[in-house]
């Protein structure tokens, strides 16, 4: 979980012109948007292992903090023009 939340916020970085060095990442932590990615991530996470009930109370957190509506079984995939799109959809 760890290791693709590290490489979420690499790419980040790299979207707004960065290094992807500490320094980087740390501002990157206090960007639009990160809370609600990490907290998709550690949900996405807590479905594959089972973890049901956390899962969904990460899920209404995201509600209700990041006012984002992710589905819980959504998967994305991320281009080079900056955009995450959701692979459910006929895009």
């Amino acid at each position: 979980m760890f290791t693709r939340i590290l490489s979420d916020l690499r790419r980040k970085a790299t979207w707004y012109g960065l290094p992807t060095g500490r320094k980087s990442l740390l501002r990157i932590l206090f960007s639009d948007g990160t809370g609600v990615q990490i907290t998709y991530r550690a949900m996405q996470f807590c479905q594959t292992h089972h973890l049901k009930i956390v899962a969904f109370l990460l899920y209404r957190l995201n509600i209700l903090f990041g006012h984002a509506v992710i589905g819980r079984g959504a998967t994305f995939f991320c281009n080079d023009y900056s955009q995450c799109l959701d692979e459910d959809t006929q895009v």
